[in-house]
């Protein structure tokens, strides 16, 4: 068996160091709040969703 680096995500990151904790919550920024608040408030019935953050 192989493992392989994951995809879409760098491979600098390494969440238990600062380096990597900081990398994580400054990719979070991108992120509107208030849209995410309303998509878990009011789920889609009936359909997969699924969210892209592009950097």
């Amino acid at each position: 068996m192989q493992t392989k680096p994951p995809k879409h995500r760098a491979r600098n990151w390494c969440i238990y160091a600062p380096e990597g904790r900081a990398a994580v919550h400054k990719s979070l920024e991108k992120v509107n709040v208030n849209i995410l608040h309303y998509l878990m408030e009011n789920p889609v019935q009936g359909k997969a969703l699924s969210i892209t953050i592009i950097d």
